[in-house]
């Protein structure tokens, strides 16, 4: 390569912000032709950037002069362009930085790093029409970077353009390889600007006017989720129900079955239930979400050893699961293993990261093993993450009166009585809340 080929790789390489091999290749261009035409471009660059590397302002200062020069000399010269941009962003001086990126981008249409320059100009500039404009162009021209559409909508959202952020996101969602992660983004949206219901009413939509040409299964799940959150339960089981009737085989049948079986349970159809849970066991036996559930209502029927059976055919022995730690304690228990249980309680609380439903079970068996100082460590962490929780202030103030410990137990009762009308009920019923 020659002088000018180093040189061109290093202009690209400064725009991609790769210093270390831009130097590599200025340098390799001044030795292989010391008096090359951007000879002193390709200087004014290594010393510029040596400069800002080392802190030293005034040596950057007076690199980046020279680099100016060059650049009005040779304004296609992109070393000096790089540099002079650089320095005048960092400046906070992006109204002159503009007309220079423009000119680059004029040169090269399609390179992303020049029009991520003239948006961050355009922001230091502070021009919200322009900016919003850049976005749109950057976002038709580059539909590859995922994270435009991100920028984009935010910009959208914040100018109060809540349809054409709607349909950007919508349009994400009918990509193949992004539904994964656009169908939350795009029901998290509708949330924040329609409530569930708004998001579940448009979902629906959508559903009914066979608008989806990717995705259905995940916007159904989605869309049940909804409907059992603003408390319309037959449209969450129906919703469910179309998606295990139409068996996608990519996994999302199963996972409706699965929250089709937990809703059913929770509205009292048991039997309904059973059957949905025994049906998905019976072409996925290892189904470890489906074990799970049938585990609980085995240990709720006081069968230990068929729970256990289960819990050992999902396995999750390895996993980190802190609802299968949980039910196996909970076996143990039902077992008399009480020491095995109390470790699974611990192991849950670990894998839950320290969630209060977690925190409550290991508290409750702690009291009851009338294991009171650990149960005070453990209230104590437990409700700095948790400072308003009832059920784990109940607890505290229980744990307080066993260690004879008036001063916290008063304070703990204060909090509880404080913390809501809600929470101030809690006192009137019993706070000596003992486990099996």
């Amino acid at each position: 390569m020659d002088a000018g080929d180093h040189f061109r790789l290093a202009e690209l390489s400064l725009f991609l912000g790769r210093w270390s091999e831009a130097i590599t290749q200025l340098s390799a261009a001044i030795q292989s032709d010391s008096d090359f035409e951007h000879a002193g471009s390709a200087r004014a660059a290594r010393d510029y950037i040596a400069a800002i590397t080392d802190n030293d302002e005034d040596s950057a200062h007076e690199a980046y002069s020279r680099e100016r020069s060059h650049l009005d000399k040779d304004p296609e010269d992109g070393v000096a362009a790089y540099v002079v941009v650089h320095w005048l962003l960092r400046s906070d001086n992006g109204t002159q930085a503009l007309p220079i990126i423009e000119a680059l981008i004029q040169r090269q249409p399609h390179l992303y790093q020049y029009d991520e320059l003239k948006l961050a100009a355009l922001q230091d500039v502070g021009d919200n029409p322009r900016i919003g404009a850049q976005l749109a162009s950057m976002h038709a021209k580059y539909p590859e970077r995922r994270e435009l559409s991100g920028w984009y909508v935010a910009w959208l959202e914040a100018n109060s353009d809540i349809r054409a952020a709607s349909d950007i996101l919508f349009a994400e969602t009918q990509k193949e390889s992004r539904t994964e992660t656009s169908i939350p983004k795009y029901v998290e949206f509708l949330q924040r600007h329609g409530g569930d219901g708004g998001a579940a009413k448009r979902l629906q939509e959508l559903l009914d006017a066979g608008e989806l040409t990717v995705g259905e299964p995940d916007f159904r799940l989605a869309l049940a989720d909804l409907w059992e959150k603003v408390g319309n339960v037959p449209f969450a089981v129906r919703t469910l129900e179309a998606v295990v009737e139409g068996g996608d085989g990519t996994g999302k049948r199963s996972d409706a079955i699965v929250r089709l079986a937990r809703l059913l349970d929770a509205s009292g159809d048991r039997q309904r239930a059973r059957s949905e849970i025994d049906r998905l066991l019976g072409w996925d036996s290892e189904n470890s979400a489906a074990l799970k559930i049938r585990a609980r209502w085995n240990l709720e029927d006081g069968l230990a050893d068929d729970a256990l059976r289960d819990l050992l055919g999902a396995n999750l022995q390895l996993s980190r699961d802190a609802e299968y730690a949980t039910l196996l304690g909970e076996v143990y228990l039902l077992q008399g293993l009480r020491t095995l249980a109390g470790q699974q309680f611990a192991l849950a609380y670990e894998y839950s990261r320290g969630a209060a439903p977690e925190a409550k079970r290991l508290a409750n068996h702690l009291i009851s093993e009338l294991n009171y100082g650990s149960a005070d460590l453990l209230l104590e962490t437990a409700l700095d993450r948790h400072p308003e929780n009832v059920e784990l202030l109940k607890l505290a103030i229980t744990v307080a009166s066993e260690l004879g410990d008036e001063v916290r137990s008063a304070s703990l009762t204060e909090r509880l009585r404080v913390s809501d009308d809600a929470a101030a009920s809690v006192l009137n019923g019993d706070t000596t809340e003992y486990r099996r």
